[in-house]
């Protein structure tokens, strides 16, 4: 009997060590080559457990190309590299590219730089904070941040047709102080706006201005069994574009801090 007892054991024993290796030889796994300050960082610490947790393929990662599937960089000479994240501390910039190295881990890749790519791959990659303050971001939104945006109004005329045309509602400087409405928002109140530059770009579009304002060749004329309720609003595109540049030249007005429940 006791025999048979360590027989028994014997065989759940092999069929454990089986079963491991199975499990093991089942695991999927990818290895990214990471430069050791953007690993000591923490940043691929919160991204990779993400994509990890979507697939069921581990990252691991390491400091030697050779190992590796994928390969994160300042300056790659791979195909396809394209740039993936820019840290905003320093504006270095950094690129992905498959390797190209026969690994166990190799037909993840592709898997891989699709969720990158994907929105939800794109919104983890500019989720990450430290201390509330966001470290690194998407490449290309830094890309198009840094276009600057040319206007090429002329400000004297850009003032004087804020005057006549706006400063019926809007405080738009010091001349016209004592003017306005109280319900509309000074000039240099919206300019304080974190998208002020698109609420004056399509002003016209926002209530209630669509009802009294013409931009000749952009807008459509009044329905005739609905005229303007006022007097109406009407410039061309220079107009248009001397408001703007008028606009930038404004000191946004303080609105202080903003407030925080405890």
């Amino acid at each position: 009997m006791q025999v048979l007892r360590q027989t028994i054991r014997v065989i759940l024993a092999a069929a454990l060590c089986l079963t491991m290796g199975q499990v093991a030889a089942q695991e999927k796994v990818l290895t990214l080559a990471a430069p050791a300050a953007l690993t000591e960082s923490g940043y691929l610490r919160y991204v990779l457990p993400r994509f990890s947790l979507k697939t069921s393929i581990r990252i691991l990662t390491t400091e030697d190309p050779s190992q590796a599937d994928v390969m994160l960089g300042t300056d790659l000479a791979l195909p396809d590299s394209r740039a993936l994240v820019t840290d905003l501390r320093d504006g270095t910039t950094y690129h992905i590219a498959a390797t190209g190295a026969e690994t166990p881990g190799a037909e993840h890749v592709t898997q891989f730089l699709e969720w990158l790519r994907s929105d939800v791959g794109q919104r983890t990659l500019d989720g990450h904070r430290l201390n509330e303050a966001r470290i690194f971001t998407v490449a290309a939104a830094v890309e198009e941040v840094a276009a600057p945006q040319v206007l090429t109004g002329d400000l004297a005329l850009g003032e004087e047709l804020s005057l006549l045309l706006c400063g019926r509602c809007h405080v738009v400087n010091e001349k016209n102080r004592q003017n306005g409405i109280g319900s509309a928002p000074s000039f240099s109140a919206l300019k304080a706006l974190s998208d002020w530059d698109t609420r004056f770009q399509v002003f016209y579009t926002l209530n209630p201005h669509p009802s009294f304002t013409q931009v000749e060749e952009i807008t459509d004329p009044f329905d005739p069994a609905r005229p303007s309720p006022i007097a109406p609003i009407e410039m061309d595109v220079e107009g248009l574009e001397a408001i703007l540049a008028y606009v930038t030249s404004l000191t946004p007005l303080d609105l202080g801090a903003q407030i925080e429940l405890k």
